[in-house]
């Protein structure tokens, strides 16, 4: 399925929420619902006005709000939770937001920040990557193409030429390698290459993560990884229009894709 226009997709989201709410009957299932509809939707948007469509739903794509706490909140309301606690997310620092209509308010608080190192089974390329050096996953996103550069098959110049960049050209860093100047990147979590870090810079006003490409599983292996990757616990909090207060902790951690619900 694939949406031509920034008006269709809402259109979709809109049929989509009230269909889950007469299936489910509870503003808490219908939380979970959109959440992960967001980012299956994100990977078959195939059209002109991508930027728009990110500006729209990119935030929500990587955020969510707890179960409990999407009891006390609307789908507008349910929005602004998520966007703050994917601002909050990315930047480790508190966000706030309120609904005068109807006198909602809500808060994101950044409680915990801390690092893990794991050994994951990390996606590529087979015929591009043949093995995956230690990655840290802190400093993936969007970046933006100085120059015109050359991608390797691992992180040197030594390695084989898998791909290029065009200046001005979107690119998706999957991670950092650990105590080199190189990028993994690739599309979908899925890495394709190692970029030289100083030809490329981060792209501040893109979305966390680029849309989700089509991958044959075919063309795919995981490689053994250790990765270093950073978690957030986040409190959220909502005051609702009765003057009672509801508080729920929610806890994610940045990986190939961007931000995930911690295992």
């Amino acid at each position: 399925m694939k949406f031509r226009s920034l008006r269709a997709l809402i259109l979709f989201l809109s049929l989509f929420s009230l269909t889950a709410c007469e299936t489910t009957g509870s503003n808490q299932s219908l939380g979970t619902a959109l959440g992960g509809l967001a980012g299956g939707v994100l990977g078959n948007i195939a059209s002109d006005d991508n930027k728009a469509l990110w500006t729209v739903v990119g935030a929500a794509a990587g955020a969510f709000v707890g179960n409990q706490i999407g009891r006390y909140l609307d789908d507008q309301d349910r929005e602004k939770m998520a966007q703050s606690t994917q601002h909050a997310l990315n930047n480790g620092k508190s966000q706030s937001w309120s609904s005068p209509d109807n006198g909602t308010a809500g808060r994101a608080t950044v409680v915990s920040s801390q690092t893990r190192t794991e050994q994951v089974a990390v996606p590529v390329l087979k015929e591009k990557v043949k093995n995956v050096p230690p990655l840290s996953f802190e400093e993936g996103g969007v970046f933006r193409a100085k120059k015109s550069a050359n991608v390797r098959g691992g992180p040197g110049t030594d390695y084989v030429l898998v791909g290029s960049v065009e200046a001005g050209e979107s690119v998706s860093v999957i991670g950092k390698v650990k105590h080199e100047p190189w990028f993994m990147i690739g599309k979908s979590g899925v890495g394709s290459g190692f970029i030289y870090a100083p030809l490329v810079t981060k792209d501040t006003e893109a979305p966390s993560q680029a849309a989700a490409a089509q991958i044959a599983k075919a063309d795919i292996v995981t490689h053994e990884a250790t990765v270093e990757t950073l978690c957030r616990t986040v409190e959220q909090s909502v005051t609702a229009k009765d003057g009672t207060q509801h508080i729920e902790t929610v806890t994610a951690c940045k990986g190939p894709n961007g931000w995930q619900p911690a295992a």
